[in-house]
């Protein structure tokens, strides 16, 4: 149908191979999260740090992230993760849980 947005699946837990690779991403994000594709990085590893399925890499992402914000001495990953957070938040209209609240304000 024209004009209406589908939205996306996020079903069961993610493949082995769908796995490795975020939790690949993951560890990419926490030794090197200065780069040229940092956003997009960004943008899988906040979605995947709210899966519900799978709990691994629920974990994974939100180590990532947290890493990232303690390491983070200029702050413009973290500024850009958190807008990413606020807008995913927003457009599910629903809370965190925590998980990622806690990342922000847990102190280091």
């Amino acid at each position: 149908q024209k004009g209406t947005k589908q939205k996306k699946f996020q079903g069961g837990p993610p493949t082995t191979l769908a796995a490795t690779a975020i939790l690949s991403l993951s560890q990419l994000l926490q030794t090197c999260y200065n780069f040229n594709f940092r956003s997009n990085l960004l943008q899988i590893i906040v979605r995947q740090a709210n899966h519900r399925s799978c709990e691994e890499v629920r974990s994974s992402c939100c180590q990532a992230l947290a890493a990232m914000f303690s390491k983070d001495v200029q702050g413009e990953a973290s500024l850009e993760a958190v807008r990413r957070m606020s807008k995913m938040i927003k457009e599910r209209q629903q809370h965190s849980g925590g998980r990622r609240g806690g990342i922000i304000v847990r102190p280091e």
